[in-house]
This record gives C-alpha cells, structure tokens and sequence, in this order.
C-alpha cells in the first residue's frame, strides 16, 4: 500500500486535491497532474505508480480498464485498519477511516473521512462511501455503490 515516493495523479478537481495532500503526507510526491484520460494517454512515465483522483464510480472504472499503470493502495496515516483487513488496488482510504477485523474493500474504492466499516463487510469495486458513513458487519455493498454521507446502514443488510 503505498509503497512509491513519486506518483502520477489522473484528475485536477477536489477529490484530487484530497488524494495529493494524502501522496504528500506519506512523504511521497506527485510528479505530474493529468486533467483528464485523454491527457494521460500520451503519458511517458509507464514506471510510476497512477492514482485516479476521480470521484465518479463509472468513470473511474472506465480508466482503471485501460490504465497500463501499477495502482496501489493508499491509507492515509491517521486510519485505523485491522491487521486482516484486505484492500483492492486502486483504493484511496482517507483521514480517520476505520476498518474493522475482516473487512474486505474492492478495488478503486474511496472511503471517505471518517467512516466506519464494520467486522466482516465486504465493499464491492469502484464504490465512493461519503464522509461519516456507518457500514455495519457482515454487510455487503456491490459494485458502482455510492453512499450518501452521514448514512448508516445496519449490520447483516445487502446494498
């Protein structure tokens, strides 16, 4: 998760304003900022790590089919994951996230700040869960989910 000091950023508006102040605070940095994918398609830097800083679920999904790229995982310093949590590549979780024992995040996921995972939930791909989001355990949301900030969803349920 986050193992690169230099990454590309594919997206200039807020949420990658968001996702470069996390590179930084890993005491990485971002080498190029791309507006949008038909910019990125004439990059020349196939050896650095590329984040999509793009909130859009579809979007999103529809460059990380075409990226050649590595898309690690980033956490940010101050979320608190389980040692057994599993994430997918691509994932950005953000400031005071908490990831309880045998979570499983798909893959270009944003966990927003402050939200809760529960034991056991499971996060489909390219799902966008807002600020202060409750997900209780063993509860399962599929792919292309966005979810509302300030919702909380009971344990067991399938969104």
């Amino acid at each position: 998760m986050g193992q690169s000091n230099r990454y590309l950023l594919l997206g200039n508006g807020g949420h990658a304003r968001v996702v470069k102040d996390l590179i930084e605070r890993t005491n990485a940095s971002v080498l190029h900022v791309f507006n949008n994918d038909t910019e990125y398609d004439a990059c020349c830097e196939p050896d650095l790590p590329l984040m999509i800083a793009i909130g859009n679920n579809k979007v999103r999904k529809s460059i990380a089919e075409k990226v050649k790229h590595t898309m690690p995982a980033l956490v940010h310093p101050s979320a608190q994951l389980a040692a057994d949590v599993i994430i997918g590549a691509g994932t950005v979780i953000l400031a005071n996230a908490v990831i309880q024992a045998g979570a499983k995040i798909g893959k270009h996921c944003l966990i927003n700040a402050n939200v809760v995972i529960d034991h056991e939930a499971e996060v489909g791909d390219f799902v966008n869960i807002y600020p202060n989001v409750y997900i209780g355990g063993a509860t399962k949301i599929g792919d292309l989910i966005s979810i509302d900030p300030g919702t909380i969803i009971a344990r067991n349920q399938k969104v």
